[in-house]
């Protein structure tokens, strides 16, 4: 298995870029997977000598790599930020693959022009154009892409091309000894409910509200399952791998979103996170309100994450989407769930109050 990390400054489309990389290998038939590292290392406060989580993404990466290696992937496509004096560190932690990676880059004039249509402030700016200046002037041997003056189907084909022929990163070859479980009290809760109802939504602001009394995790099952051309469901192996890393990086609480699909799905997360215990609660709603929730999404109004199909989506589809929703809820009656949490009419900051004080 190769890895293609797709790498650069803030705004230079490295998400959309990797994404459309990704679909095209699987249009080609290819066995391939993809991941955006920032996913990887949502757990805070971070380690004194890990501040921005590198390290920590880098061993997940790594552990991950190995689930989709196993179930046959040919190609796993990686997105996000780096830190360039950890290369030879990566390589060393992906060495059972090639490591291959690819920088994309854009002038000044339009980086800030995308960053300032996100809404950024001008530190947000600055900070991204810093990262990328820092970048060009490495020196780092990767291949470059150039994302402005191209649409986003020439630039993923320029990065395949790039990567099919850039040679592996060299690793360092020094030793590293990641860090030890500690022996502390850990608990994970795993929020979840039909499509659409606000799992995600709710179980972050839970994982925001613990990030201020412990350490705490969070992961979306989503996110840890992008694949083409393989069988193998390797969400809740890559859910264990993470829970592993972060546990050894003083972790104490884990918040988990995501679709449960079945008794068995349940039964094998809580065996791959012992000896943490696991409590499981779903949402629901009124029929209604599946609508509202599944148009605001086509509007985009929630978080930008890979893979999300609702975005610009015709009102035919939102609506069999909403349809969708309901008629899992009605089939929720006897779903593996400890609790259950009535959304209708609540914002998702009342909901997550009441889920985290039950637990």
């Amino acid at each position: 298995m190769q890895v293609w990390w797709v790498y650069g400054a803030s705004g230079v489309g490295k998400s959309v870029t990797s994404w459309r990389l990704f679909q095209g290998l699987g249009d080609d038939g290819a066995a391939c997977a993809y991941v955006d590292i920032d996913q990887l290392g949502m757990c805070y406060p971070a380690l004194d000598d890990d501040p921005w989580r590198d390290r920590l993404k880098g061993r997940v990466l790594a552990g991950i790599a190995g689930s989709y290696a196993a179930a046959g992937c040919e190609r796993l496509v990686v997105s996000g930020v780096l830190d360039p004096d950890l290369i030879g560190w990566y390589a060393d932690r992906m060495a059972p693959y090639d490591l291959v990676m690819c920088r994309l880059t854009v002038d000044d004039a339009e980086l800030t022009r995308r960053l300032e249509a996100r809404g950024v402030d001008a530190e947000w700016v600055a900070d991204a154009l810093e990262e990328a200046h820092d970048l060009a002037a490495a020196g780092l041997l990767d291949r470059v892409v150039d994302t402005g003056s191209a649409a986003v189907p020439e630039v993923a084909a320029a990065v395949r091309s790039a990567l099919s022929e850039a040679a592996p990163a060299d690793g360092t070859g020094e030793p590293d000894d990641p860090p030890t479980l500690p022996d502390q009290v850990t608990r994970a809760l795993w929020v979840t409910g039909p499509t659409a109802v606000g799992k995600s939504t709710v179980g972050f602001g839970i994982f925001l509200a613990l990030r201020d009394e412990t350490t705490a995790a969070y992961l979306d099952l989503e996110q840890l399952g992008f694949s083409r051309g393989i069988d193998a469901d390797v969400r809740i192996a890559n859910a264990a791998t993470a829970w592993r890393c972060f546990r050894a990086g003083g972790a104490q609480r884990l918040v988990v979103t995501g679709p449960l699909r079945s008794a068995a799905e349940r039964v094998q997360l809580e065996r791959m996170l012992a000896p943490t215990p696991l409590r499981v609660v779903g949402l629901t709603t009124s029929e209604a309100s599946y609508g509202e929730r599944v148009a605001a999404r086509g509007r985009g109004e929630a978080p930008e994450l890979a893979g999300d199909t609702l975005v610009g989506a015709s009102e035919e589809q939102l609506a069999a989407v909403a349809r969708r929703g309901w008629a899992e809820q009605r089939d929720t009656g006897t779903a593996p769930w400890d609790a259950s949490y009535d959304t209708t009419g609540r914002s998702a900051a009342e909901v997550g109050a009441e889920v985290l004080g039950d637990w």
